[in-house]
């Protein structure tokens, strides 16, 4: 009955693995999908981009060429809504480039750290002190340690313990 056994084990164990292989491939053809999801909707954006652009230089063209009345509200209600566009396309190429850098082989651990820990930068937001992407949810940045809340500049370093203090500072 051993050797009968060990085959039954060893059916088992080639089942378990052919299941675990077909689960890897299912999970790889999801995150697919939605990668190519996401660089779809980020091409549906560009294209109304480029017709609400298309648009508002029809509308300046008529207003100063023809004479045509356009108010300023309704060129700026356009510009708003490119200007969403390209902010809505930013996030979908953060959400992107994420997914890059977290599937990335090559990719530093430092960064892989950084997110797992959770940390990642907010589209369009930057370090005033080093410009470096970070994120407007914390109070420090991540790079340079400057402060993101209040805006202050850290002009120089703080003082070396045993250093003289100029008069009145305590």
């Amino acid at each position: 009955m051993g050797f009968i056994d060990d085959v039954v084990k060893g059916v088992n164990s080639g089942i378990k693995q052919v299941g675990d292989g077909i689960n890897k491939i299912q999970s790889k053809s999801q995150e697919m999908m939605q990668n190519v999801s996401t660089q779809n909707r980020i091409t549906a954006l560009e294209a109304k981009k480029a017709v609400a652009l298309t648009n508002l230089g029809k509308l300046v063209y008529d207003k100063y060429e023809k004479g045509d009345e356009v108010g300023d509200d309704v060129l700026k209600r356009k510009t708003t809504e490119i200007a969403e566009f390209e902010k809505e396309m930013e996030i979908l190429k953060a959400e992107l480039e994420a997914y890059k850098e977290a599937h990335d082989p090559d990719q530093p651990q430092s960064s892989k750290s950084e997110r797992m820990a959770g940390y990642g930068h907010t589209p369009g937001f930057t370090c005033p002190h080093c410009e470096a992407p970070a994120n407007q949810e914390k109070l420090f940045c991540a790079f340079c340690g400057g402060d993101l809340k209040g805006g202050m500049k850290k002009d120089k370093p703080p003082a070396e313990p045993g250093e003289n203090k100029a008069d009145g500072e305590v």
